[in-house]
């Protein structure tokens, strides 16, 4: 049996490091094109950061935020570079506090499961179809009767669509963002509930929001994490 050299701590940092540039370079780059396209900037209207690497612990991240939560605060985002605890913190944060936890990468997911089965797909008609239902206490995507978070959730996070995905997301996210922009504050309303939104920072730019968490953590403190998980 042929052994599995693990990549040492050091080799995992430096690939962090080159991750870190390459996003920050796409976020940049896709922020300029974004608002060239017409797309306005919107401010939150309050920011906190947290160093996740000296802040441990998932449930004491949620503890800290839930602090900074008011009363009137309905949408709520979660952005953080690679291995500072974005997603779970989300998840966690939504669980305790009884929000919605909504990401961007499902309709994207979807749109791209549509373009590479209809050859007539276009994006501003697709997005025109659907809608988000609450569906016990879940947020779901919708076509007309067809719950698409449910009955199609097993094709969504095939490997065909991640190889496909991010190439959907490019070329339709003027269009993706400015859908959620104005869908986002229609389910806070309708839900009565607070929403948890988690995404890219040039996306979330986009994006009404009340209360914005940047995570962030050492570049060491984060290869250890995935040193860790291997």
């Amino acid at each position: 049996m042929q052994n599995i050299i693990k990549p040492s701590l050091e080799e995992i940092e430096k690939a962090i490091i080159v991750r870190d540039k390459k996003d920050a370079e796409i976020d940049r780059k896709n922020r300029i094109e974004l608002v060239a396209a017409g797309l306005k900037m919107i401010q939150p209207k309050k920011v906190i950061k947290i160093d996740t690497g000296k802040v441990i612990g998932v449930p004491n991240v949620v503890n800290l935020i839930k602090k900074e939560i008011l009363k009137d605060d309905k949408i709520i985002a979660v952005e953080g570079e690679s291995g500072c605890g974005k997603s779970s913190t989300a998840e966690a944060l939504s669980d305790n506090i009884g929000a919605i936890l909504f990401s961007m990468g499902e309709i994207f997911r979807y749109l791209t499961f549509v373009r590479l089965s209809d050859s007539s797909f276009e994006v501003n008609e697709e997005l025109n179809s659907l809608e988000y239902r609450i569906i016990e206490d879940k947020l779901c995507l919708h076509k007309k009767s067809q719950n698409i978070s449910h009955e199609l959730k097993s094709e969504l996070n095939s490997h065909k669509i991640d190889l496909e995905v991010a190439n959907t997301a490019t070329e339709s996210q003027y269009e993706v963002i400015k859908f959620m922009s104005g869908t986002i504050p229609k389910i806070a309303r309708n839900s009565g509930k607070k929403i948890i939104l988690e995404g890219r920072a040039f996306t979330l730019d986009f994006l009404p929001c009340d209360l914005r968490i940047i995570l962030f953590a050492d570049c060491k403190v984060r290869a250890e994490r995935r040193m860790n998980e291997r």
